[in-house]
């Protein structure tokens, strides 16, 4: 009778895992073509994409690989971009990167009913839905990251070496990553010790190269970050972690910025992975760990915190905790269940900033389309104001042109402007807590999502 009831169990949990594992290509298709449809929707561009793109095309190759690249990114960035030519192609290529990031990961998960449930946790991180700066060096870091960990599972080292070089000559931001697989390396056990002793200058020589010649002005980039002033460096380390960790703030392009937790996991389910990943494997934990402090000590230390500073880390995070332990103390957990559990948690938390980072963006796609009605009745109400200079925060995309003085940046003569344009879209997710006109003013008219404020 025992042997019939275990046989039933079996049967059923063979049909849970066969079922389990074939949603994840549901699951992946549907995230796929929803992120298809941000990136690809290419006048929607944030202005740092403009005029990354912009600059890309018109500053000199040798510019690149000779000086430090502007906003210290790193020259392999810029010259992909100069190589892409446009912000279409810029668009499609950073669109495969980042579809491609969990693919990979979850090439590395051998059991096929861990699939769905890392997904899934991937899917409750706002990270797998943002839509800020898409052309920029964060998402290719990611996909190299991710690439160079696929190649780690695999075994090749040194090509694992190579592509985590290349995230870093896009951006210095990916360093804290070489920590992750120095420790997992480290911790690796072999039957050859000395053959990993003499492996390890190898690799770390690999990478060294190959960083310098991806990014040939590397030690210039690192003297000038060294010069600049780190404002959120002057606080307190407890305030200062917090910001990194917990911040909730948009920018002023209408871009998430808040802290790394709402990127990725919120504090509890974070909490319930974490035991998880101790219990069960302490080697992944250990390389997740030190990776972790090495951003947290790079993020408090940097003029702004921004969340996605830590891009380079959501794929070292799924993959540590993706890792299926057959024996052991942890054997014992059922780790699907804690994943999913995990996500759940996760989700009923960060399905607010999801949806608005979601609303945000199919927002401005809406507005652009109708670019020209709006900028029609924008015209329309001025020519009644007659302002003597404006403030154009509207949508990106609407370029207002008028006979008077019309700024877009923030400045003392955008200050004292007689009219501000603002889009609803700027209001959503707190991202002007203070109000959308600071001194006196009032609302004159709307015009679709843009609002006119004069002072009159």
């Amino acid at each position: 009778m025992k042997s019939f009831q275990a046989d039933i169990i079996s049967s059923w949990r063979q049909r849970f895992a066969t079922l389990v594992s074939g949603v994840s290509l549901p699951l992946f298709l549907v995230w796929a073509l929803y992120s298809a449809y941000v990136f690809l929707h290419v006048e929607a561009l944030i202005p740092d994409e403009r005029d990354f793109v912009i600059l890309a095309n018109t500053l000199p190759l040798s510019d690149m690989v000779t000086r430090a690249p502007l906003a210290w990114y790193g020259s392999l960035f810029w010259v992909s971009l100069k190589v892409a030519g446009s912000a279409h192609i810029a668009r499609a290529a950073v669109l495969l990167m980042f579809v491609l990031t969990p693919w990979l990961l979850l090439r590395t998960v051998a059991e096929p009913r861990m699939r769905t449930p890392v997904l899934v946790v991937w899917l409750s991180m706002p990270i797998a839905w943002w839509g800020g700066k898409l052309i920029a060096p964060e998402i290719p870091i990611m996909f190299l990251v991710a690439l160079a960990l696929y190649l780690f599972d695999r075994g090749r080292l040194k090509a694992a070496a190579i592509a985590l070089a290349a995230a870093t000559a896009c951006k210095i931001s990916a360093l804290p990553a070489v920590m992750f697989f120095a420790v997992a390396y480290g911790l690796q056990p072999v039957a050859n010790w000395s053959h990993k002793l003499r492996q390890a200058p190898q690799l770390a020589g690999v990478f060294v190269l190959t960083l310098f010649l991806l990014c040939p002005p590397l030690l210039a980039i690192i003297t000038e970050l060294g010069t600049q002033p780190a404002q959120l460096a002057q606080g307190a380390l407890l305030a200062r972690i917090d910001t990194s960790l917990l911040a909730y703030r948009w920018e002023w392009d209408g871009v998430f910025s808040g802290g790394v937790l709402h990127f990725s996991l919120m504090p509890m389910p974070l909490a319930l992975v974490a035991v998880g990943m101790l219990i069960r494997d302490l080697r992944m934990f250990a390389a997740a760990a030190v990776s972790a402090g090495a951003f947290l000590y790079m993020n408090i230390n940097s003029p702004t915190a921004y969340g996605w500073y830590w891009i380079a880390y959501f794929p070292i995070f799924l993959y540590a905790l993706s890792r299926q332990r057959d024996s052991g103390i942890g054997a014992g957990i059922p780790w699907c269940a804690v994943l999913y559990l995990a996500a759940a948690c996760n989700a009923a938390q960060q399905l607010p900033l999801i949806v608005d980072q979601a609303y945000q963006r199919i927002e401005q796609i809406r507005i652009l389309n109708k670019r020209d009605e709006i900028l029609s009745c924008i015209n329309q109400k001025l020519d009644e104001l007659k302002p003597a200079s404006v403030y154009n925060l509207a949508e990106f995309g609407l370029t207002l042109q008028r006979d008077v003085p019309v700024y877009a940046t923030p400045g003392p003569g955008a200050d004292e402007a007689d009219v501000r344009l603002i889009g609803t879209r700027m209001l959503v997710g707190r991202r002007m807590t203070y109000g959308p006109w600071p001194q006196a003013g009032r609302l004159y008219a709307t015009c679709d999502a843009v609002m006119i404020f004069t002072r009159n």
